[in-house]
């Protein structure tokens, strides 16, 4: 905690105020979107106790619940934005979030741990194809139209 006393002489009289900074609670109302394959965006609101003014927010992830904090991943943002998005993470694989605030007074608790599982690859969609017809030409040989390819087979006795 760091106190600040402030003398302020109005009309000769001798104010005094006391100033008590400490560290911020955590911030509220944490969110994803997932942006991309192996993309997350994290978004929070400012912490319900500020205690001062937010000078930073820490996001911290890993892929791994067990490692300690010290072996997660973590990104600053500035106090004024509340959002970050999270690049090169490993796609349709689980992550797991945590945000804190920090004053001059010192960083905060974190929130609540979120859980993002992020993209798989996006495949193309699958359709049948369209426009197929076939036409047996001879009792030798077919031809076949697949989406304006013409095909043409033929059994040759000779080969």
């Amino acid at each position: 905690m760091i106190t600040y006393r402030c003398l302020c002489n109005v009309r000769d009289m001798h104010l005094r105020y006391r100033f008590y900074l400490s560290e911020p609670s955590p911030p509220s109302h944490v969110e994803y979107t997932l942006v991309a394959p192996g993309a997350v965006e994290v978004r929070w609101k400012e912490p319900t106790k500020k205690n001062g003014i937010i000078v930073s927010y820490i996001i911290r992830y890993s892929n791994n619940l067990a490692d300690p904090d010290s072996k997660w991943f973590s990104k600053r943002e500035n106090g004024t934005v509340t959002y970050s998005t999270v690049y090169d993470l490993e796609v349709d694989a689980m992550y797991f979030f945590k945000v804190g605030a920090e004053t001059v007074a010192g960083e905060g608790p974190p929130t609540k741990i979120l859980m993002v599982r992020t993209q798989p690859v996006a495949l193309p969609p699958s359709r049948p194809p369209t426009g197929e017809y076939g036409n047996f030409v001879s009792p030798t040989s077919v031809s076949l139209v697949l989406e304006n390819l013409l095909l043409y087979w033929a059994y040759i006795n000779n080969l």
